[in-house]
């Protein structure tokens, strides 16, 4: 798993989408050095449902405008909220908490 800032994130978002979407590589977003968000391919993230249940999902925010709200999904994310990103209409990562990707076994 690459650790990144999110600055960088927000920067080099298409190179990582496509890492999720492509190549299923999972990312760990840091905030002051400690990975608190995960964008995630969803097929990951869908094995992890199976294991923990998730109690808010936001669905279908589009690649684009999800790279303009980074720091706010990243928040909502960081509350609990997952949010689904699709490309094309295709979902291809979510933005899923830390600890949850740690109980269900992700990381």
């Amino acid at each position: 798993m690459q650790t990144v800032p999110v600055h960088v994130l927000r920067e080099q978002w298409a190179r990582f989408l496509d890492g999720a979407d492509f190549r299923g590589e999972v990312v760990g977003v840091a905030r002051h050095g400690r990975v608190d968000v995960l964008l995630v391919p969803v097929p990951v993230w869908r094995a992890g449902c199976a294991r923990v249940p998730v109690a808010s999902v936001r669905r279908a925010v589009t690649a684009g405008d999800a790279r303009e709200r980074v720091r706010e999904l990243r928040e909502d994310a960081r509350a609990g909220t997952h949010t689904v990103i699709t490309r094309y209409g295709q979902e291809i990562a979510v933005l899923v908490p830390h600890e949850w990707a740690t109980s269900a076994g992700l990381v």
